[in-house]
């Protein structure tokens, strides 16, 4: 029973929601409600920022520009959409130019700004609202109602100004005034006044000072408000008069100015000086009287006497008792002088009297006049008058009352109307049809009409309801201005009197019927119920009569449920009677009568409220004079919603597979209100199908109708099906339609009915196929031919179409069978013939056709498998030298089929040169005397071929067209000796002085491909022999390959009369022993100098700071004086000088030369006479060398000082021997990177520092200038200034330091350290000598560190905080769950500090394991409050005491408050590691994203491991329950036949709860229902 009644409830519930769902959706409906659920409404678009209206135009000033737009919600429900500014450009198209999103109450306003930007041109602008289910979409819309210029234009207007007019008086004291201005531009500007005081009779002008006043300009939406400019001077040392002149200067904010002069005016400054300040001008109503206020001030420095004068217009002020004279006012005080004015009744509205007061002061010529006016205001007033004195009223009806209501008054008026009952009885009402009227010109009326309705008979009479016959009340009817300060209210009054009058009470005992849904679907549709009838009158007590009473009882008006408009006949439907009808009652006498009421039942009423009227008339029996109205009562009927509706199947409609075809059906409301329907439809396998449409709202039903049109109101529903080209023709296919109510119930169902044309057609797939046949071999083809008619067919299969020849057999199938829609494959095989070939194109078409029509036909493309074969004939051995090409003739002969087209292509070793003649063969066909062509290196080359090897070489065929070998054969070739030596180094010629030797080396290589031995023989030439020594050489030298020796030798003049420039010629022979061939020679000039510096002179640093070098020389004469020898003079001539680097590099590196008892320094040309020398006697002059500051040298520094020896007796007929003295230092420079460093120690993330990097000069000579050092980075950091830093021309061994600014990005959370890599380079300035190049760079991997508090902070406070929380986690083992979240939150806490430590690089990657697991192990034990609930719940199911009464709810609560709890720490936990002083967090997606990704993955773990156990807890705790009661249940049996032993009659033990079939019992497993 408890079961049933807790699903009657649920039901209730149901249904009563649906039907206030449905009544919602119909309501809402915008074609059946008057309401709006959802309008918002463009209110307003207003330009707020600078603006103007500018010449008629609506000017922008070039800003960016503000506009604020209101809307409004005038339905009932929340509204979410958006809002767009529009703007057309130049009467463009309008554009989206800002837009924002909205959520709008109902019935609220909100107000939005929008921006945008435009700096010149016109605009139109515009404000669109998009909501959802907008019920009226014509307000959506506004725009601003005038075109838009954007244009910077100043503009302003002055106001008023406190200025002296031209001859006023002003007192010698600081005076003040004001210039006051609006700006009306769209420009701020500024205003300051430039005005002076110039003495008329000469002397400097006195500058007024002025305040600086700033005035913002306006907007369309709210001009400028007033600025005022501040004026002052001081007057006290200044008398007599002065010419007030100059202008007002406007500053704009771009610098530029404008003027606004005023008119010169003359001032004077007295000591006598007062002012009069006039009151107000005042406006008093006819028949009121006022008083005007002036007020005399003496501003002048010493006491004065006035006489004062009046003038008026109207003659309303008597000035006879006016005071005429202002005695003895002083210095800097005020007298009043009031002047009474009365306004008479009579004046007409807006006459005015202007009164005038001059006062003259006695002491000085000085007048001041001022003036006042009073207007006469309106005068309000009115009349009432009615259409009768006395009326008369009925008890329970009505009497009218016509009122004229007149504006006797002088102004236009609204008046307030009342009206009421002076007695203020019981029950009356008075309803005026106005209570303010219209504005009423002067002189116009109104018709004003008031309805008293009297109060009912009653038994007794209600004497304070005054209803009894004769009472007289009295109505009053006020009228009182609404304008006006003082109210002259017009009355009247009118007589109400009470006529006798007998009347019927009629009281239902229901107020009204209802008519269930069941009741209507069963078509219960009678009801009754009783009614007390009573006559009543308003007579005296005790009076007699009696009345005939006729009731009855009619339908009138009919509401629909859904405030729809159908159901316009309902009440004809409905019958009503009272039984009986007509009854005979005394007065005062009541009968209960029973009323009917019949619904109709051929068809259901519709759904609403229908009110019936009872009527009672009387009929009287004796009593003349006397009223009877009919009276009148009423009840409704409830008539309850019935949801139903019918789908009509559709006719059978033909239709054609593969395209849409529409069958119609109808739908019909069969229930009593609007409704809503849904329709789905499965369809059918393979079949589109939509419906149109798929949703109806707000069906009439059909019985709105009601009588005529009952069969009009339906939906029509299209049923639009796609068959599948294979839906077969000989069926009929319905598709079930199925109807749903608004709700989702099931209503009704009906079918769509098609029958499909027949449809030949077939295909076969695929439209090509390629295959390639074996030579001489069959090759099977596959098809598949597919049915796309819907029957079944035999299709007919044939060949043609063929190309390339029939070197080929086909074997095919001729018919072929399939099913509609249904596949058959088809295998053709396909044979190639002897003749077929590789390289031919074959193809034929498989056609496919139905009773001779073609389907359709498919190519096959076949290809004969190709058969490479290639044969070779040539010789096979071959001999040759380096450097020399080979010709290799050979035969080829093709055994394949298909043409070969292609290239020899020799597989020869490195360096080896291949050419031959192109492939071109046919099938069959053998070629002769094709050459391969194959060139051994040479002995130059670096893979020159030792003699005696033997290289095997294939010489493959290579197919250019399938690129690949296609034929091959191999080839030897034997490497022949090959004798080549080659002079490395030797001197370019041997010259000397006579008798000094020269020592010269000659430096020897084998560049032949085998070992040698060489027989060396060395000689002078003839003309040499006996005037030099011999040469001395080996006689044998063995160079290996590629060795290298030397040969030194030297060589002496030994003659005694060697001439200038006697040559001869050093000669070496080399004869290799063996089989290798050939031989080699070498020569070298021999030459008699008288000077001679062939040889460099090496100096080091440590020679100088100067060194001396001792050159030979000899006079030795020319040829033609070798007979008779004598002495002769001698010069040195400098000729000039070159340095062997750049020495602008090198500024503080410096040399000097210089002849010892010669120049000093040398200069080019410089002449030194070396004095007189005698034939073969040996002479030598020194050259003094200053070198530079051995820190100061410069790498591969040197010089080469040319010198030309002059014999001044050969002066004009020989040129001298030049000669050149090679100077060079050993010296070098190597700079390189030797460090590389922070300069604050370390890069720590979101920081900056200096990246400090130090060059040294390892060399023995300094760095050339301008050279400097770059450096690239990347990664995560910048450099803030990349620029290239110059070193300073660093010395020997020095060093110095460059840095630039780095600053690093946020490493990702989960690391502590990062690393980054730098490229220093380099870069000279100069080439350097003695330079290592590979040290001028430097790669270097650098770190990034996170930031930390440091590192023993870090590590203490992580390991203080991890053990406070290990305190805290083993509180919460004893059941204590804030300690065990504290704990988690607190170890979240001391894993992010200990990770900043940094004491290894994998700290972080270990904290964030360790919070993970330490998650997971509180997730574990976070569930103990959970597992007490289920322990709890047990302990119900049992029957036990519970704490708690819900479980489920207690369960659902504890696990989303611990789940929240739990999910916070992973996020404290990476707020922690991210967060660092710098605020600066890494924002790449992969730090992003494995944060939240962290988040959201342990997060969702956790909460899965805490339902896990929530349900493995209900599981547990349900076993031990049902456990429990098992054994309850036992041990009560047990008991139970213990006692029936004793009592057979004893009651059994109760059933526990939770086997009890009659209880309902649910079982709850992890908080849920199961």
């Amino acid at each position: 029973m408890k079961f049933f009644h807790a699903i009657t409830l649920v039901t209730l519930l149901l249904i009563s929601s649906l039907g206030h769902l449905a009544i919602s959706e119909i309501e809402n409906s915008p074609s059946l409600t008057s309401g709006r659920s959802v309008d918002v409404s463009v209110d307003s678009v207003e330009i707020i920022s600078a603006s103007a209206v500018i010449g008629g135009v609506h000017t922008l000033a070039n800003v960016a520009h503000e506009v604020r737009v209101t809307i409004v919600n005038l339905g009932t429900t929340t509204a979410t959409g958006t809002l767009e500014l529009n703007v057309a450009v130049n009467s463009g198209v309008p554009s989206v130019v800002d837009s924002v999103s909205f959520t709008l109450l109902g019935s609220s306003s909100e107000v939005h700004l929008f921006e945008w930007t435009q700096t010149s041109g016109t605009a139109d602008i515009s404000v669109t609202a998009t909501a959802g289910s907008d019920s009226d979409p014509s307000n959506d819309d506004l725009a601003y109602p005038h075109t838009l210029t954007i244009q910077d234009t100043s503009s302003h207007v002055e106001v008023s100004n406190t200025l002296p007019n031209d001859g006023d008086v002003i007192g010698r004291d600081i005076w003040h005034g004001d210039w006051v201005f609006s700006n009306t531009g769209n420009v701020p500007f500024s205003v300051e006044g430039e005005l002076v005081l110039t003495p008329s009779g000469g002397g400097s002008a006195v500058p007024l000072t002025s305040s600086i006043t700033h005035a913002p300009p306006g907007s369309l939406f709210q001009t400028a408000g007033n600025s005022v400019v501040n004026l002052s001077f001081d007057g006290s040392p200044l008398s007599g008069t002065y010419t007030m002149s100059g202008l007002f200067k406007m500053s704009f904010s771009d610098g530029s100015t404008s003027d606004i002069p005023i008119s010169s005016r003359n001032i004077v400054l007295s000591d006598s000086h007062h002012t009069v300040t006039p009151p107000a001008n005042i406006s008093v109503n006819p028949g009121s009287g006022t008083g005007l206020l002036f007020i005399v001030q003496n501003l002048g420095s010493s006491p004065d006497t006035y006489t004062v004068e009046y003038s008026n217009v109207s003659n309303w002020v008597d000035d006879s008792s006016l005071p005429s004279t202002i005695s003895n006012l002083a210095s800097n005080t005020g007298a009043p002088i009031n002047v009474p004015v009365n306004v008479p009744i009579t004046a007409d509205r807006s006459e005015i009297e202007t009164v005038t007061v001059y006062v003259n002061s006695t002491t000085s010529p000085a007048t001041v006049t001022a003036r006042a006016s009073v207007l006469a205001g309106d005068l309000y007033q009115s009349d009432l008058r009615s259409n009768g004195s006395l009326l008369y009223i009925d008890p329970g009806s009505y009497v009218i009352v016509d009122y004229t209501l007149v504006n006797t008054g002088t102004s236009p008026a609204h008046f307030y109307l009342t009206a009421g009952l002076q007695e203020d009885p019981d029950g009356w009402d008075v309803d005026i049809d106005t209570t303010t009227t219209d504005l009423m010109s002067p002189g116009n009326s109104r018709a004003i009409t008031i309805t008293i309705t009297a109060p009912t008979l009653t038994s007794p009479l209600d004497p304070e309801a005054k209803i009894s016959a004769g009472n007289r009340l009295h109505l009053r009817v006020t009228s009182t201005p609404v304008e006006g300060d003082s109210a002259l209210t017009a009355s009247n009054i009118s007589d109400i009197e009470v006529r006798p009058s007998v009347s019927v009470s009629m009281i239902p005992d229901v107020e009204e019927l209802r008519f269930t849904t069941d009741e209507l679907e069963a078509g219960n549709m009678f009801k009754m119920f009783d009614l007390e009838v009573s006559l009543l009158s308003n007579f005296p007590s005790g009076t007699m009569g009696s009345a005939v009473v006729n009731i009855t009882s009619q339908a009138t008006q009919f509401t629909s449920v859904d405030g729809a408009t159908y159901g316009a006949q309902e009440s004809s439907r409905w019958n009503s009677s009272v039984g009986p009808n007509s009854t005979t009652l005394d007065l005062g006498q009541s009968r209960t009568l029973v009323t009917s009421v019949l619904g109709p039942t051929e068809t259901l009423p519709a759904a609403g409220t229908l009110n019936f009227t009872l009527t009672a008339s009387t009929s009287l029996s004796g009593m003349v004079g006397i009223t009877s109205p009919d009276t009148s009562s009423s009840f409704r009927v409830i008539i309850e919603t019935v949801i139903d509706g019918e789908l009509e199947d559709s006719p059978i409609t033909a239709g054609v597979p593969g395209v849409e075809n529409d069958a119609s059906m109808v739908l019909t409301n069969n229930g009593n209100a609007l409704s809503d329907y849904t329709l789905s439809t499965s369809g059918l396998p393979g079949w589109v199908v939509n419906l149109t449409p798929n949703a109806v709202t707000a069906l009439a039903p059909e019985v709105g109708t009601w009588p005529t049109g009952i069969d009009s109101v339906f939906q029509n529903v299209v049923v639009t099906a796609t068959p599948p080209t294979d839906a077969r023709a000989d069926i009929v296919h319905e598709i079930e339609i199925l109807l749903f109510d608004g709700e989702g119930s099931f209503v009704d169902n009906g079918t769509a009915r098609f029958v499909l044309d027949e449809v030949i057609g077939a295909l076969i797939e695929p439209d090509s196929l390629e295959i390639e046949v074996p030579s001489e071999g069959t090759q099977t083809a596959s098809f598949i031919v597919r049915n796309m008619g819907n029957s079944l067919q035999s299709f007919d299969i044939s060949t043609g179409n063929f190309v390339g020849g029939t070197d080929f057999t086909i074997g095919a199938p001729s018919t072929v069978t399939v099913e509609p829609g249904a596949n058959a494959t088809l295998s053709v095989d396909v044979t190639a013939l002897s003749t077929a070939r590789a390289d031919s194109t074959y193809s034929f078409e498989l056609i496919l056709e139905h009773n001779g029509t073609e389907q359709d036909r498919s190519t096959v493309f076949v290809g004969i498998e190709k058969i490479h074969d290639i044969r070779l004939s040539h010789d096979a051995l071959f001999e040759a030298i380096p450097g020399e090409t080979l010709e290799i003739s050979v035969t080829i002969e093709n055994r394949g089929n298909l043409r070969e087209v292609g290239t020899f292509n020799l597989t020869t070793p490195e360096g080896w040169v291949q050419s031959s003649d192109s492939i071109d063969i046919s099938p069959g066909e053998t070629i002769s005397g094709l050459t391969v062509r194959v060139t051994v290196p040479a002995l130059e080359s670096e893979e020159v071929p030792m003699a005696g090897q033997a290289y095997t070489i294939p010489i493959l065929i290579f197919n250019t067209t399938d690129n690949f070998t296609i034929g091959q054969s191999n080839v030897t070739v034997s490497i022949k000796p090959v004798f080549q030596l080659v002079m490395s180094s030797s001197p370019s010629r041997i010259a000397t002085i006579p008798g000094q030797s020269r020592d010269v080396s000659y430096l020897m290589k084998n560049a032949g491909n085998d070992a040698v031995i060489l027989d060396v023989s060395c000689s002078v030439d003839a003309s040499s022999s006996g005037r030099w020594s011999e040469p001395v050489c080996p006689a044998t030298l063995e160079l290996n390959v590629g060795q290298e020796r030397w040969i030194n030798l030297s060589m002496t003049p030994i003659d005694d009369r060697h001439w200038d420039k006697e040559s001869g010629t050093l000669s070496f022979e080399f004869v290799p022993r063996g089989e290798v061939g050939g031989n080699a020679s070498w020569s070298t000039p021999l030459v008699i100098e008288r000077v001679q510096t062939d040889d460099p002179i090496i100096l080091r640093g440590s020679d100088g700071p100067q060194y001396t070098l001792n050159i030979d020389w000899m006079h030795v004469p020319e040829l033609s004086q070798t007979g008779t020898l004598s002495p002769s003079s001698y010069s040195l001539r400098y000729v000039s000088a070159e340095r062997t680097v750049n020495e602008s590099l090198y500024p503080d590196s410096s040399w000097s030369f210089a002849i010892a008892g010669g120049p000093d320094p040398l200069v080019p040309n410089d002449l030194h006479s070396l004095g007189s020398a005698s034939p073969y006697a040996l002479d030598s002059f020194d050259i003094l060398v200053t070198m530079p500051d051995s820190s100061s040298i410069a790498p591969g520094d040197g010089w080469d000082l040319t010198f030309n020896l002059e014999n001044l007796d050969e002066a004009g007929t020989r040129p001298g021997t030049t000669f050149v003295v090679k100077i060079r230092l050993d010296s070098y420079s190597d700079p390189r990177i030797s460090d590389i460093s922070f300069s604050d120690g370390s890069l720590v993330e979101g920081s900056s520092t200096e990246l400090v990097v130090n060059i040294s000069n390892t060399g023995t000579a300094i760095l050339p200038m301008l050279s400097v050092v770059t450096v690239s980075c990347s990664g995560s950091v910048n450099i803030l200034d990349n620029s290239p830093k110059v070193i300073p021309p660093l010395g020997i061994q020095e060093s110095t330091e460059v840095s630039w600014t780095v600053s690093a990005d946020a490493l990702p959370w989960y690391v502590t350290e990062g690393e980054f890599d730098c490229t220093f380079n380099l870069v000279l300035s100069d080439s350097v000598y003695g330079n290592v190049l590979e040290n001028d760079e430097e790669i270097r991997t650098l770190t990034v560190d996170t930031w930390s508090p440091g590192f023993l902070v870090s590590l203490i406070s992580g390991i203080l905080v991890l053990v406070l929380s290990l305190f805290l986690f083993r509180r919460g083992l004893d059941d204590d769950e804030r300690a065990l979240h504290g704990s988690t939150y607190l170890a979240m806490l001391g894993l992010a500090v200990l990770a900043r430590s940094s004491i290894i690089p994998e700290i972080g990657l270990i904290c964030i394991a360790l919070a993970t697991l330490w998650m997971f192990v509180v997730s574990w034990l976070g569930a103990g409050e959970i597992q007490a609930i289920h322990d709890d719940r047990r302990k119900a199911l049992i029957g036990e005491r519970a704490a708690l009464g819900n479980h489920a709810e207690e369960i659902e609560t504890t696990r989303r408050e611990v789940g929240w709890i739990l999910l916070g720490a992973p996020i404290f936990f990476v707020l922690m590691m991210t967060i660092d002083p710098s605020l600066k967090v890494n924002t790449e997606v992969t730090s992003i994203g494995s944060s939240l990704g962290y988040i959201l993955v342990l997060g969702t773990i956790c909460l899965i491991l805490l339902r896990y156990l929530d349900r493995l807890y209900g599981l547990l705790h349900n076993d031990l329950a049902a456990l429990d009661i098992r054994t309850a249940r036992i041990r009560g049996i047990l008991q139970s036949r213990t006692q029936n032993r004793v009592n057979p009659f004893a009651t059994p033990p109760p059933v526990p709860e939770a086997f009890n079939p009659d209880v309902e019992s649910q079982e709850i497993t992890g908080g849920e229902e199961e």
